[in-house]
């Protein structure tokens, strides 16, 4: 019979062994795992421009299940300022929706119109006569993006809540920007 320390330390080489096994396969299982999801994700993304659905944006915003996580096109008019990134028409009931760009939007937006959005949107701070204003931009742009149409949801203890979106949940909608196509100015009045 083999002495304990050696009985031991063959059992704790076995568990290890069998450990690492288990370990691998769980790490194995979560690159094939994230690899699929990037595959789904991206393939939403990868569709040429001209297979993209043009939506009407009050379209979205009335049938929220039915365009949910969906890439569409919309023209819209956009509203940006200093704790606000909206899109708003008068003609959908007040449905605003928020907007949070993709951080590849850039990249997929031609440089000249990226430059343009770029800056008929800056709201960076105005400094004028000791004082600080921080302007609001209003602009029509054409899209490529992804529709969030439903809440999102927490549960805290028994209770589920819904989250909305944007700033301080304040959004039933969100829309990711992945591409600018158009941008032009809206005339103030």
């Amino acid at each position: 019979m083999l002495p304990v320390s050696a009985r031991v330390n063959a059992a704790v080489r076995h568990l290890l062994f069998n450990f690492m096994k288990f370990e691998i396969k769980q790490i194995l299982f979560g690159v094939v795992f994230l690899a699929l999801s990037c595959l789904s994700i991206t393939g939403q993304e990868q569709k040429p421009p001209q297979e993209i659905p043009t939506i009407a944006y009050c379209d979205l915003v009335r049938e929220p299940i039915f365009y949910d996580n969906k890439v569409v096109r919309i023209s819209v008019n956009y509203i940006a300022a200093f704790e606000g990134s909206i899109i708003r028409d008068s003609d959908c009931d007040g449905k605003d929706t928020w907007v949070r760009f993709d951080a590849k939007v850039k990249d997929a937006t031609p440089r000249k119109i990226w430059k343009k959005f770029d800056r008929l949107t800056d709201t960076s701070p105005e400094y004028k006569n000791g004082g600080v204003n921080y302007p609001s931009r209003l602009v029509k742009v054409t899209w490529i993006g992804l529709f969030q149409g439903v809440k999102r949801a927490q549960k805290i203890g028994n209770l589920t809540l819904p989250l909305g979106y944007g700033h301080m949940n304040g959004f039933d909608f969100q829309f990711v920007v992945q591409k600018v196509e158009t941008v032009s100015k809206i005339a103030s009045n």
